[in-house]
């Protein structure tokens, strides 16, 4: 007994034309992933330009030598692979 593989509509009809096929994945995503726009716009308060600051300063030797510290050993902690042991 073979089972068919393939993308079906909400009624269980399979659906064998390219178009109907996306357009079903489109209603599948949409109706599962996407977040109600209340849910998105829950933040109304404003923000002025002194309150979103964020620091551009390079950071001071002692903040680094801190970060290396708290580094996991023997692991790396980004894409260049490089563990902390290497710093």
């Amino acid at each position: 007994m073979s089972q068919q593989a393939g993308v079906r509509d909400p009624t269980g009809r399979l659906l064998t034309m390219p178009q109907n096929q996306l357009t079903r994945w489109q209603e599948y995503f949409r109706d599962n992933f996407a977040a109600p726009l209340q849910q998105v716009c829950t933040n109304t308060t404003q923000t002025t330009p002194e309150t979103t600051k964020i620091p551009t300063a390079a950071p001071i030797m002692k903040e680094i030598k801190t970060a290396i510290k708290h580094l996991k050993p023997n692991k790396a902690s980004g894409p260049d692979t490089l563990p902390a042991e290497f710093f």
